[in-house]
Parts: structure tokens; C-alpha cells; sequence
């Protein structure tokens, strides 16, 4: 072997060790680092619209009792439509006893069919009266409607309740001297109605007698039958002129209907027969 030979031969045998150690000592593979994690955003929840105030409320109920009055005198359906869309838009917190009252006085004055406020549908006048009555069974407005579409048609409201009057007698009168004669013209109306009905002719014509400003149209028209009733006749007819101006004179009142003209003014003819 000659001196060349074996320095390949060293060579390639160095060159084979150094291989192979690379092989054997080269660290192995790391694995690759794990992706990071996707972290979903943190959405909050959607604040919940803040509650209306008892100022708000009264707002929205003035707003929608003009619209019902006017809505029964226009030309035009427009304010119908308006006091409608106003009823639907109602928060929740707003959804009084006098709320449903409003409701069944745009089913009758109007003339509008169903009401629907989405998660509410209202379809009659009976419907939205049993409504309010489960919702505030003391509230002043709902239960002075009841006896005034309850006088009209018993189809149209549920019965006044036995104790309607010493409801209404229960509830606070307002400061402001207008309003404090309002409210006393109400709880007479409804006292007058619930004596009526309860067949004490004679305390219902004290009641009605005492009314001082324009509730419904029927009011003259009630303590007339309660006078025939009380066999005060002569009393009686001598009212009539007085009842029948009072039902022409209201036909717009809140939650009145024209229609209602006819009914009442044959109401009074067969109370005087």
C-alpha cells in the first residue's frame, strides 16, 4: 500500500466518522412551536334601554289621549293611524290600567281593528278592558270606560266590578284644584254606575247629581234612570232636555264614537216611555 493510498484510506474513514457522529450527536428536530391560541372577543351584552319614568309615562299618555280625541273628530284617518302607531310604541313600563283603557277607546272611537304591539295583541274593547283590569284594577280611567261601554253594550266590557266605588273612593285626589275636580267628577260617574247596577237607584242619583264636569255623554242619561227607578219621575223628565243636548254636544269626547248617539238618545226614550 503506498504512502498515498493510505492517506485517502484515513481519509475517507475520518470522513465517514464525522458523518456518522453527525448523524448520532445532531440534535433532534424541534417541534414547531403550537400555533396561538384564537382568543374569541369578549362582546358585552347589549345594555337594556333604561326604564321610563313616571314623568315619561304621563307624557306619552297625554300625547296619545289627544290623538284619540282627535282621531275621532278628523276627516281623515291620519291621527287614527298616529294614535295607533303611538299605543303600539309604548314602553313597558308604561302599561298601565289607563294604557288598555286607551287601547279600547282606539278600538271604539276609531273604529281600528286589531292592535298589535308585538309581544301585545289586542283584538275588542272586552279584550283590552280585562287587560287593564288585571294590570291596575284601581285605575280611575279604566274603571269609569268600563261603565260607560258596559252601559252602552255589555258586549263591550267586562262587568264594573262590585267594589268599583270604593276603589275609586280610595284613590288619592290630584293638588292642582282642575285636576282634583276632574278626578271627583270620575269617582262620582263611576259611584254612580256601581249603585246603579247594584239597584240603589237612589244613591246613584245622589252620585250623578254631583258630577261638575263633562265625563261621558250618558251621565244625565244614568241619573235619569236612576230617578225613574227611585220613582221620580217628574224629577226625571224634567232632565231630558239637558240628557239629550249632553249626547249631541259629546259625540267627541275620549273614546267616544259617533255611533253612539243613536243607542244612547234610544236609551233615554225608553227610560222616559
Amino acid at each position: 500500500m503506498t504512502r498515498d493510498q493510505m492517506v485517502w484510506i484515513l481519509a475517507l474513514a475520518a470522513t465517514a466518522c464525522v458523518r456518522r457522529e453527525g448523524v448520532e450527536s445532531a440534535p433532534a428536530e424541534k417541534p414547531a412551536p403550537p400555533a396561538p391560541a384564537v382568543i374569541a372577543p369578549t362582546i358585552a351584552p347589549e345594555a337594556a334601554p333604561p326604564a321610563a319614568s313616571g314623568a315619561d309615562c304621563d307624557r306619552l299618555r297625554s300625547r296619545l289621549r289627544w290623538k284619540v280625541v282627535q282621531g275621532a273628530s278628523a276627516m281623515s284617518a291620519r291621527p287614527a293611524g298616529e294614535a295607533r302607531e303611538q299605543w303600539k310604541s309604548f314602553p313597558v313600563d308604561c302599561r298601565d290600567g289607563e294604557y288598555f283603557a286607551l287601547g279600547a277607546a282606539i278600538l271604539h272611537s276609531l273604529g281600528a281593528g286589531r292592535l298589535d304591539a308585538g309581544d301585545l295583541q289586542v283584538a275588542s274593547t272586552l279584550e283590552a278592558l280585562r287587560l287593564g283590569l288585571d294590570k291596575e284594577p284601581d285605575d280611575l280611567t279604566l274603571l269609569a270606560y268600563m261603565a260607560y261601554l258596559g252601559s252602552l253594550d255589555a258586549s263591550l266590557a267586562p262587568p264594573l266590578p262590585v267594589d268599583a266605588c270604593t276603589r275609586a273612593r280610595a284613590l288619592a285626589a290630584p293638588s292642582d284644584a282642575a285636576e282634583a275636580r276632574t278626578h271627583r267628577g270620575f269617582v262620582a260617574y263611576v259611584c254612580g254606575h256601581a249603585a246603579l247596577r247594584a239597584g240603589q237607584a237612589a244613591q246613584a242619583a245622589e252620585e250623578l247629581a254631583t258630577i261638575e264636569i263633562s265625563t261621558f255623554p250618558d251621565a244625565v242619561l244614568r241619573r235619569i234612570q236612576a230617578l225613574v227607578a227611585a220613582g221620580k219621575r217628574k224629577e226625571a223628565r224634567a232632565l231630558k232636555q239637558e240628557a239629550s243636548r249632553r249626547i249631541e254636544t259629546q259625540k267627541h269626547l275620549l273614546g267616544v264614537n259617533e255611533s253612539d248617539a243613536p243607542l244612547l238618545r234610544k236609551q233615554l226614550a225608553a227610560a222616559l216611555k
